[in-house]
């Protein structure tokens, strides 16, 4: 029992409530800490998102005016989490209640736009093209149809331009023919030459051409060995071409319905190739029968040389013998006689199989067609007064070459590669045309850069040039597949090719000469049709009887210009409607870096350290202050300062993404 004065006054009651009022204070204030702690660790949390809600802010101005892509450009991971402090600093100057010091942010994870090779990108594009004003402009069916036509037309191409070399070396055999043929017919005519200089008793005269008679005659061992090599040549060439073509059936490259049409000509070429085996057996004899015929002249000509010798003889001694007796001279028989008999059982040399072509110009002008449609369509193709800058595009540190890892085809579904497909269509200027801002300005580069997406050349040059090189070749297959469903003109490419190899020449090289020409006048229509295209008119994707304008005759004097449909279609697709077609077909990682290329280049005219691989997408960061109790010290203070012993830490993690 306790007292507290001499009364002996009793005060357990006092001590009991002074001591049950402390543990009850104590309590309260514990619970009112734990719920400060709670509330700091949410003011915490609340500053540190706000924080960086502020720093992506920050977003680059120019990228999303120009490009509609949000990133935050910085130099070094430092500086953001100065930015980030720097945000940070007001939340924690409330000391009051929820003291706190900053002790570090750190960046756990981030992205940049050029990171997961062009996935970051897609994904930038497609918020943009998705949810902002973008529409597609065709729907997946119509491309659908369009990409499987550019795959068709692309491997009718492939396979016609195989066969049509093939083509030209079956030409080139005949030519080889016809130069064994013209020597073996130079053989006849000195031949019956000869016959008159000994009907003359012209000694001198029939030595000189049955020397060149032998001229003639050596040169068919070499026409042969080349004939021979150029026969192989071929086998060889049309077994690897037949093997490619299955290649392309098999591949989804070439359609069935079409390689069938196909295949009807092109079992030609093994036709041809076996019944010119029959021609091969009887060229493969003419060397040894030239040797002996030769070896045979050498001996007339021996023995002419000793008949003139003793003619010779006879003339010097007459004039010598000076008697004027005259005696009468009998009739003698022509010393040259015997070597006449001889000659006239020599037997020439000759062939039942010769050349096919029966009209050698217009196979050359056919074949000069070819040449110039492969390697001179630059200048048919370009309008009149154009200039296209050969001087390199200004793209130092380009994304393309710093950050791309490989060629990875996009795994975006078709629905979505419209959208990617749109866009860089929409932000990138092209031949013909420049984009403009909202305000009417023209903020692209000038340069063909859709076209730079596509090929990466180093100059607008040579970018137009792979694009319509791409393009002629599509509209070649495409064109072909037309000329085959259009059985007019295939009667008319007939009829050339009947009046190139003869009415009686070879079937299958009357054939092979059919196929070459409609695959010239394919290629020919594709080059009138980028023409078109490039300055400014429609070609519909598949040609109809009005639209494919040139004709058999507009082929054969091409050397002298193309002619111009100009004015003539009004429906079709335009340049950049194919444009839109190959980057939808072709759209891989590259042409997504591509882009970068050029978004960058464009930007740098006013900022010439701007790079895309600074650009951050999305951050997390990990923050930790250092936070000081305010209602369990023995001095209540709101200062992390004056409560010494009774300071914690606290952490969290933020995020954020474009």
């Amino acid at each position: 029992m306790t007292y507290c004065d001499e009364t002996k006054t009793r005060a357990e009651i006092s001590v009991f409530l002074a001591l049950s009022a402390a543990l009850i204070f104590a309590l309260l204030l514990a619970v009112l800490e734990s719920a400060r702690t709670s509330a700091a660790r949410l003011h915490f949390t609340v500053a540190a998102n706000s924080a960086i809600d502020s720093v992506f802010s920050q977003y680059h101005d120019r990228l999303w005016e120009d490009y509609r892509l949000l990133g935050l450009e910085h130099y070094a991971p430092g500086q953001i989490t100065d930015e980030f402090r720097g945000f940070m600093d007001p939340y924690l100057q409330a000391e009051n209640w929820f003291p706190m010091s900053f002790c570090n942010a750190e960046i756990t994870e981030m992205s940049l736009i050029t990171d997961e090779n062009g996935k970051v990108f897609e994904e930038e594009v497609l918020d943009y093209m998705k949810y902002g004003i973008a529409v597609s402009v065709w729907d997946l069916q119509t491309l659908k149809t369009y990409t499987d036509g550019v795959r068709e037309g692309t491997g009718s191409a492939a396979v016609s331009e195989l066969y049509r070399e093939h083509a030209v070396e079956a030409s080139g055999l005949e030519k080889d023919l016809r130069e064994i043929s013209g020597c073996i017919s130079r053989q006849q005519e000195l031949w019956q030459k000869a016959k008159r200089e000994l009907e003359d008793e012209n000694g001198d005269g029939f030595i000189r051409t049955a020397n060149e008679m032998i001229r003639v005659l050596e040169e068919i061992p070499k026409l042969e060995e080349q004939y021979a090599a150029d026969a192989d040549k071929l086998a060889e060439s049309l077994a690897e071409s037949e093997q490619k073509t299955e290649l392309a059936v098999q591949n989804g490259d070439l359609s069935q319905s079409t390689a069938e049409l196909m295949q009807e000509d092109i079992r030609e070429y093994g036709t041809y190739v076996s019944e010119d085996g029959k021609r091969r057996r009887e060229i493969a004899e003419l060397p040894a029968l030239a040797a002996a015929r030769a070896e045979l002249l050498q001996d007339l000509i021996e023995e002419a040389e000793e008949i003139q010798e003793r003619i010779d003889a006879k003339e010097r001694y007459d004039d010598e013998d000076d008697t004027d007796e005259e005696e009468e001279e009998e009739d003698e028989e022509s010393p040259w006689e015997p070597l006449l008999l001889r000659l006239e059982s020599f037997d020439p040399l000759e062939t039942e199989h010769g050349s096919g072509i029966r009209d050698p110009e217009t196979e050359q002008k056919l074949e000069d067609a070819g040449e110039l449609l492969k390697t001179g369509f630059w200048k048919l193709i370009l309008p009149a007064g154009t200039k296209i800058s050969a001087e390199k595009l200004p793209m130092e540190e380009r994304p393309s070459e710093l950050c791309c890892t490989g060629t990875d085809t996009s795994a975006l579904g078709p629905a979505d590669r419209i959208f990617v497909t749109e866009y860089m269509l929409r932000m990138m200027d092209c031949y013909g045309s420049r984009k403009e801002d909202q305000k009417g300005k023209k903020p692209g580069s000038g340069h063909l850069e859709a076209e730079y997406v596509l090929f990466g050349g180093s100059n607008d040059s040579d970018n137009l040039l792979s694009v319509t090189e791409r393009l002629i070749g599509i509209r070649t297959g495409l064109n072909l597949a037309f000329l085959y469903s259009d059985s007019t003109r295939r009667t008319q490419a007939r009829m050339l090719a009947m009046e190139i190899t003869g009415a009686l020449g070879l079937t299958p090289l009357c054939v092979i000469m059919s196929f070459f020409i409609m695959s010239i006048w394919a290629m020919a229509q594709a080059v009138c049709d980028v023409r078109d295209l490039l300055a400014g008119d429609r070609v519909p994707f598949i040609h109809n009887n009005g639209s494919f304008y040139l004709t058999l005759q507009g082929l054969l004097r091409l050397a002298s210009g193309i002619p111009s449909g100009r004015g003539q279609r009004r429906e079709g697709l335009n340049y950049a409607d194919y444009l839109r077609i190959l980057l939808f077909f072709n759209q891989d990682s590259v042409q997504e870096y591509r882009c970068m290329d050029v978004i960058q280049m464009n930007l740098r005219k006013e900022q010439t350290d701007f790079r895309m691989d600074r650009l951050i997408r999305s951050l997390e960061l990990e923050t930790s202050v250092q936070a000081g109790h305010v209602f369990t010290q023995q001095e209540v203070s709101g200062s992390v300062r004056k409560a010494p012993g009774g300071l914690y830490g606290m952490h969290v993690t933020t995020a954020y993404s474009y």
